[in-house]
C-alpha cells in the first residue's frame, strides 16, 4: 500500500572504537551552539522498530541488504549524561532541537560567531551543509 510507511530503524551498537583526544562534535541550536567531545565510534547495525520499545526488533532483514547482509554504518559517539553516562550517536544528542553542525577532527578550529552566523544565513535559504571553512 502506497500510504503505509516503513516501521522505524534501530541503529544497534556492535562495536565501539575509542576516539583520539581532540574529536568534537558541534551542534547548531536556536540559541547558539554546542561544541561536545567524540568519545569514539560507534560501529551499529539496521534493525526494523516493531513495537514501542527499541528492543522490539525484527530480525527480517531489508530487501536490500538480503544479498550482502545487514546494513552498517559508522558513527561518532559522545558520552550522556542523561543517559548513565553512556555513549549514545550523534544524531540522538539530549540538546532538545540541535542540529549536527560539523565533526571536527583534532586541532581544528572551533566555529566562531561569524561562522555561525553564515550558517544560519545558508540555512535560512535552504542550504544546511558544511559553510563554515569551506
Amino acid at each position: 500500500m502506497a500510504d503505509e510507511q516503513r516501521p522505524p530503524d534501530w541503529w544497534n551498537t556492535i562495536d565501539f572504537r575509542p576516539a583520539p583526544p581532540g574529536w568534537r562534535v558541534v551542534y547548531l541550536h536556536p540559541g547558539g551552539r554546542d561544541v561536545v567531545p567524540i568519545a569514539g565510534w560507534l560501529i551499529q547495525e539496521r534493525y526494523t522498530q516493531t513495537g514501542n520499545f527499541p528492543d522490539d526488533l525484527a530480525d527480517d532483514l531489508h530487501a536490500d541488504e538480503q544479498v550482502c547482509g545487514r546494513q552498517r554504518r559508522v558513527i561518532p559517539g559522545y558520552v550522556s549524561v542523561e543517559y548513565g553516562w553512556t555513549v549514545w550517536p550523534i544524531d540522538k544528542y539530549e540538546g532538545g532541537d540541535a542540529e549536527i553542525w560539523h565533526v571536527l577532527p583534532p586541532g581544528a578550529p572551533k566555529p566562531d560567531a561569524a561562522d555561525e552566523q553564515n550558517e544560519r544565513a545558508s540555512r535560512a535559504h535552504g542550504y544546511s551543509g558544511n559553510s563554515a571553512g569551506s
